[in-house]
């Protein structure tokens, strides 16, 4: 049984993917341009620029929402098909990043069998982690009702919030294990769950902490983006336009929305970076695609 290495690994990713950074741009370029496009597509839509624009959050997705997107059956056809570029786009980029990684590939199909098994994989992994999480808050409904018989005591609220959270945390822990399938699709075009989960056996929380530490660095790389934008904007602009009823703070947002879109990537490139990592230390590339040892560190 391999033990996932969580420290070093995640120093790894970062350092990694920050001194390729250029590199996996230029890489993943094609794919790169059409998720700017779609992003940029979904901020416009309905709107002829930034006015009246919302910004919500997908993931490392942020997309612009019309405020009256709903006011049109096409509008809405256009922001999710944008989404839909959005994803595949993500998809394509993310095969290109693997077998970089893994691989030291530099140059692959725009889109073939490897993105297909990728993007089916994806989607299983969605579907399951969602079926699963159903599944287990109906389990619990009824010792939940039981709970609730209990009255909103202190000691009702606890049990109640520790059966939701323990079904959180054991989706998560299937999730983490069975993402190492993404690498394996990137490599190989298998969509298997079930032979990554197998040979990732006892790794489940180190996997789970190498994530959480990747996503609380990114949380705090968009805090001090944040805050770093919003002292310029507060040094560069009139009071007036950055109070909350001004007509220009949808069109600050806008431009927030669109310089961070190489910290988007950036984070993306780290989730990328961490599942080829862990899938190489804990399964093993093929042999028969095995790089030498320097090609095949980040």
């Amino acid at each position: 049984m391999k033990k996932f290495p969580v420290f070093k690994s995640v120093g790894e990713v970062f350092s990694g993917v920050t001194r390729h950074f250029l590199d996996l741009i230029w890489i993943a370029r094609v794919p790169l341009c059409v998720y700017v496009a779609a992003y940029i597509a979904i901020l416009l839509n309905n709107t002829g620029g930034p006015a009246g624009m919302r910004s919500m959050s997908v993931g490392v997705l942020k997309v612009g929402m019309p405020a009256s997107w709903l006011s049109s059956w096409s509008n809405i056809g256009v922001f999710f098909l944008a989404l839909i570029v959005l994803f595949v786009s993500i998809v394509a980029a993310a095969v290109h990043w693997h077998r970089f990684i893994l691989l030291g590939e530099r140059d692959g199909s725009l889109f073939g069998e490897f993105k297909i098994a990728y993007l089916l994989t994806s989607v299983k992994l969605v579907v399951f982690a969602s079926l699963m999480l159903s599944g287990g808050l109906v389990m619990t409904y009824f010792p939940f009702s039981s709970i609730l018989q209990l009255g909103l005591s202190i000691y009702g609220i606890v049990i109640a919030v520790c059966l939701v959270f323990g079904i959180y945390l054991a989706v998560l822990l299937w999730l983490v294990r069975a993402s190492l399938a993404l690498p394996q699709a990137a490599l190989s075009s298998s969509r298997s769950i079930v032979s990554v989960w197998d040979k990732s056996e006892g790794n489940s929380w180190r996997l789970l902490g190498a994530t959480l530490l990747i996503q609380l660095f990114a949380g705090l790389l968009y805090w001090v983006f944040n805050w770093i934008f919003a002292h310029i904007g507060r040094l560069a602009l009139p009071s007036k336009v950055l109070q909350p009823q001004s007509e220009y703070v949808s069109t600050v947002s806008f431009i927030w929305d669109l310089v961070s879109v190489p910290l988007d990537i950036y984070v993306m490139m780290l989730g990328v970076t961490i599942l080829s990592v862990a899938y190489r230390e804990i399964i093993g590339l093929p042999a028969a695609t095995a790089p030498d040892a320097e090609s095949a560190s980040v």
